[in-house]
């Protein structure tokens, strides 16, 4: 006589395997919409929807509304990912030339180049995520990252100067922020600018010989 079979009945570790099933799937969706969301950013996408942000990530409009809504970390984590690049800096060694004229050339090059390839997504962050606390933040982290960059590359020759004119190092760091770059692309082509920024930077850390550098280009 068979004896009737009873129902399978889930086990402590069952329900522990299922949980962290749901919530490896909730974690990879979520980097899903972060990378959707940056990459549509970078292309100039407004304030993308859910369903914009579901079909490039696919999965369903509701779990990225629940993400952008929900969660209150999700927008900072783009912000960040976007700005990453900004707070990783070359390092030291890379503008380490023995004249000075090299290390301006060499900075101000990277820094023209970080511009162009950070600009169009600066502008889509200030239109469209401006107000929100995340980006103020990250975008500070970012200007203050920015600024540390420029007074270690040029510490030995800032070193050199007297303590007032060292001062003068924090207007050049204004010109360099994105709105002032943008600006000066406005009314400059590429060369002038570059040109401009690398005379600005040699009068500053080289008050003494402003005259010569002027004449010599």
């Amino acid at each position: 006589m068979n004896t009737p079979s009873r129902p399978l009945q889930s086990t402590g570790n069952d329900l522990a395997l299922s949980a962290d099933g749901r919530v490896a799937r909730r974690q990879l969706n979520r980097e899903r919409v972060v990378d959707a969301y940056v990459q549509l950013l970078r292309e100039g996408v407004i304030n993308p929807t859910a369903d914009d942000v579901g079909q490039r990530a696919h999965v369903t409009s509701r779990s990225v509304y629940r993400h952008l809504h929900e969660d209150p970390t999700l927008k900072s984590d783009v912000v960040h990912r976007i700005l990453a690049p900004l707070r990783t800096m070359p390092s030291i060694d890379d503008f380490d030339q023995s004249q000075l004229a090299d290390r301006i050339d060499a900075f101000v090059s990277f820094r023209l180049d970080l511009y162009n390839r950070a600009a169009p997504i600066m502008r889509t962050l200030r239109q469209d995520l401006g107000w929100d606390p995340a980006v103020v933040l990250a975008m500070d982290a970012s200007r203050v990252a920015l600024k540390q960059h420029l007074m270690t590359v040029f510490a030995r020759d800032l070193d050199q100067l007297p303590r007032p004119q060292r001062a003068d190092i924090f207007a050049v760091h204004t010109l360099l922020l994105f709105e002032s770059l943008d600006h000066l692309h406005e009314h400059l082509a590429p060369d002038e600018a570059s040109m401009v920024l690398s005379r600005q930077l040699h009068a500053v850390l080289t008050p003494e010989r402003d005259n010569a550098f002027f004449v010599a280009n």
